[in-house]
């Protein structure tokens, strides 16, 4: 994504080239590059010079991390900087975008839930596996079970495989269903349900339609900070 401020990256590790080589056909101001990312280091710098070899090796790049407070958001981190990027960035973009209590639901090689109430603060989150990672920690730690790669459906398997992938999808739909009692008492006004995120699929329908689709959430975050600054 491109915004006003510069060119906006969220990494993951994966399709480098193919994120950057998007960003440089859509054309915009590369004065400055903002990236969230929570990848290693060695993977965070590739990304880097990957950018500069597109945009030229003296554009600004700002790498995004997390603080006690920025547009609006107050952290609940006791060491707000240990909070991931990508959490951050999306929960600037969910306050930015609602300005109420919202739910932020990200679906990926993890499952985060992260919590506003009203007034901008964040009440803490959740983080749990994804479905692939369940489905690879289940095949490394047995003898016998494959490694199952297709999202499953909400039923009874009548195989080995659609019983590992129907369970995975069960336990996924579960932790969403859980989200609402978390959530602080004495909210007048039900809170907003942002879902984002790479492999929504893996979640039930029922699931997801009492949440807000929200692709680019992560870099409406990304935009704000970078306005911000």
């Amino acid at each position: 994504m491109v915004s006003g401020s510069g060119a906006a990256v969220h990494g993951h590790g994966s399709r480098l080239e193919t994120i950057v080589g998007t960003m440089h056909e859509a054309g915009g101001d590369w004065g400055r590059v903002w990236m969230a990312s929570v990848v290693d280091p060695e993977t965070e710098n590739r990304l880097v010079h990957l950018i500069e070899a597109r945009a030229g090796a003296g554009v600004p790049i700002e790498r995004v991390r997390a603080r006690a407070s920025a547009c609006g958001v107050r952290s609940a981190y006791e060491d707000p900087h240990r909070l991931g990027a990508d959490r951050w960035a999306a929960l600037v973009g969910a306050w930015a975008r609602t300005r109420s209590s919202t739910l932020i639901l990200s679906v990926g090689t993890a499952v985060t839930c992260d919590a506003l109430d009203g007034t901008g603060r964040h009440l803490g989150g959740l983080i749990a596996p994804g479905r692939m990672v369940l489905a690879r920690a289940l095949a490394e730690q047995t003898a016998r079970l494959p490694e199952i790669r297709h999202a499953g459906e909400r039923h009874w398997g009548r195989s080995t495989e659609e019983a590992i992938a129907n369970g995975i999808a069960v336990m996924l739909d579960g932790f969403v269903e859980e989200i609402d009692g978390l959530m602080e008492n004495g909210h007048e006004v039900p809170p907003r349900r942002l879902l984002t995120g790479g492999d929504v699929d893996g979640l039930g329908g029922a699931v997801r339609s009492g949440w807000e689709w929200v692709p680019s959430l992560v870099f409406d975050g990304l935009a704000c900070l970078a306005d911000e600054s």
